[in-house]
């Protein structure tokens, strides 16, 4: 069964791209608590001893560090970079079945 909080967290991310161009802060704010609390588990279970527990914190760190660009820019908000975290925390949710488990805790 998929982690709640990615589920959540992709709901998050629609509502705040659907914000746009405003910031919805109360959302991005959600969304990084929850995915950062989601790695910080992670971390501390399998921590960097798989090639495949790498990769999944590197990605979620990716996710992480576009949602806060948009959260905090310094610049223009980077919608495209929060549009494709969107796509990579989805597609980071639907690894093959026997995965899915495994890829989100």
């Amino acid at each position: 069964m998929p982690d709640e909080r990615v589920a959540e967290a992709v709901a998050l991310l629609d509502t705040a791209l659907a914000a746009a161009p405003k910031r919805d802060g109360a959302s991005l704010s959600r969304a990084v608590v929850l995915l950062s609390a989601l790695r910080d588990e992670m971390a501390a279970r399998d921590g960097r001893r798989t090639p495949e527990s790498r990769d999944r914190l590197v990605r979620l760190n990716g996710i992480l560090s576009a949602i806060l660009a948009v959260h905090f820019p310094l610049g223009d908000p980077p919608w495209e970079e929060l549009r494709n975290a969107k796509t990579w925390l989805g597609e980071l949710e639907g690894t093959a079945p026997q995965d899915r488990q495994a890829a989100l805790t």
